[in-house]
């Protein structure tokens, strides 16, 4: 029985040296499974970390976009603002003219009822004789002088030659 005790024994000690090595490549296993949780946290992680520096990137892009068109829009509502202002100021400087020109043609209006006015009064005054009223009107309103200066003006190129004769003194 010596050598059954010894098979007996030569079978324990392999199956413990087998449950050794199993339990050594379990233990190996486990590690091998715990690096890989690990490296796939990390990986994780990694991928965590890019898709919120990704998302950073895109929200300062997004702000800076923002900011161009907030800038935009504020360019555009002075320009707005200035065409507005400039419209005003050139209705207002043509309702000014447009204004002046009225009273220009009222004025131009009261002078021509008040000289329409003065000439029936002088009309009426000098018996309804429109040949008088000529007359009057023409040497009122300096049309002799206008005549007599464009006669001098006609004599003054020329040279006109004067004799005068007298009879040296005597009557």
């Amino acid at each position: 029985m010596a050598k059954g005790e010894e098979r007996k024994q030569e079978i324990m000690a392999k199956s413990q040296v087998k449950i050794y090595e199993n339990q050594r490549e379990a233990d190996v296993a486990e590690a091998n499974a715990q690096l890989a949780t690990k490296k796939a946290g990390n990986a994780s992680v990694d991928y965590d970390i890019k898709v919120q520096e990704a998302n950073s990137d895109l929200y300062k892009k997004q702000k800076a976009a923002e900011a161009v068109f907030y800038e935009k829009e504020r360019a555009a509502e002075a320009q707005r603002v200035a065409a507005e202002a400039q419209l005003y100021a050139v209705q207002q400087a043509a309702d000014a003219e447009l204004f002046a020109k009225r009273k220009e043609v009222e004025r131009l209006v009261a002078i021509a009822e008040a000289q329409g006015v003065y000439i029936r009064i002088l009309l009426a005054s000098l018996g309804g004789n429109y040949n008088a009223l000529r007359d009057y009107l023409m040497i009122d309103g300096v049309m002799f002088k206008d005549i007599t200066k464009i006669i001098a003006e006609a004599v003054q190129g020329l040279q006109p030659k004067i004799s005068v004769w007298s009879n040296g003194g005597k009557p």
